[in-house]
């Protein structure tokens, strides 16, 4: 991510508490690839009849990049995107997607009042669940993501500090951050969006 151009955005937009944009962006998770070769191994391995393993849950990275702010782009190319996925890239900027909808009354102490928190996390779980798993760059790790459009509040943190919303700080890892992006509505989205670089990924591909 470009933090000059993001944090000179921001600087020259957050002029009072709260800003509403139309942002573009992905909704990313990234998982061991190895795990999930393994999973499929077992699956076909239990209906061979043949002893197997069983994985209970996958160890998983979440990130949320925004791509477009009120139609000003933030990566130069689709492979800068991915390079953000997979290598930590230092900004002043952090961006949550409420995907809980028990977190709504939290953030509205916090003076943030996401209407929608319902409906992004609707969006959220089933976008995912319909999401091929992606092989980029060659790392060894697999991605599920989605691609969205739709509506943010621009923040800086030093208001949520004032309102002590140290839940919020805490919970979504804004401690470090001088303003957030939180991603209000969803208008539109598609987990079959492909960045350059990726390539579908199937169990048992040669």
């Amino acid at each position: 991510m470009n933090k000059l151009v993001i944090c000179f955005f921001l600087l020259s937009q957050i002029a009072f508490a709260q800003k509403s944009v139309k942002v573009c962006g992905y909704y990313i998770c990234a998982f061991d690839k190895k795990e999930i070769v393994s999973f499929y191994e077992n699956k076909l391995r239990q209906l061979e009849g043949k002893s197997f393993s069983q994985m209970v849950d996958f160890s998983k990275q979440k990130k949320i990049l925004i791509t477009e702010i009120d139609g000003r782009k933030i990566f130069d190319n689709e492979r800068d995107i991915l390079r953000s996925c997979y290598f930590e890239s230092k900004t002043d900027t952090a961006v949550v997607f409420p995907d809980d909808p028990r977190d709504a009354e939290k953030f509205e102490r916090g003076g943030i009042k996401l209407n929608d928190i319902i409906k992004t996390a609707f969006f959220k779980d089933n976008a995912l669940s319909l999401s091929p798993y992606y092989e980029c760059l060659g790392e060894n790790k697999l991605l599920k993501y989605f691609y969205f459009e739709g509506d943010a509040y621009l923040q800086s943190t030093d208001r949520l500090r004032d309102n002590r919303s140290w839940e919020i700080l805490a919970d979504y890892g804004l401690y470090g951050s001088k303003y957030a992006i939180f991603v209000n509505r969803v208008n539109k989205c598609t987990p079959y969006k492909l960045i350059d670089g990726c390539k579908p990924w199937f169990p048992f591909d040669k």
